[in-house]
């Protein structure tokens, strides 16, 4: 069955920053509210950051089902420094903050799945 782990592994760690991530969703939302920005894309630019992180969580979430917790982690190492290297494009800081706060949620990721390692595969995982 495409998509179901192998017996033993869980899904534990990703299912638990499903949370993280509708406290994302949550604090964008609140944050398109705030007088931190009054541009009239707002709404635009928060939907593209949702999306974005969506399919960075769902590329990561792929890689931990189908080719193991070594790939999810490079998937998420990868989607970080798209997150970083996206700075540079929109530098209001409305979209910073954006930024920083996606950032935040996948290096939360990059934590719990880097927790899962046995101990001596890898010593150090880079952000």
């Amino acid at each position: 069955m495409r998509g179901a782990l192998p017996p033993g592994r869980r899904r534990s760690s990703l299912t638990k920053s499903v949370q993280w991530q509708i406290e994302y969703d949550a604090s964008l939302v609140q944050l398109g509210k705030s007088s931190l920005d009054n541009y009239n894309d707002t709404d635009d630019i928060i939907k593209a950051s949702q999306k974005d992180l969506s399919n960075y969580y769902d590329k990561i979430c792929h890689c931990m089902e189908e080719l193991g917790l070594v790939f999810a982690i490079e998937a998420t190492i990868i989607c970080i420094d798209a997150v970083s290297s996206s700075n540079s494009i929109d530098c209001r800081d409305f979209v910073m903050v954006i930024v920083a706060q996606c950032k935040s949620f996948l290096e939360e990721v990059l934590q719990k799945l880097a927790e899962r390692l046995p101990e001596g595969i890898i010593t150090q995982v880079h952000t």
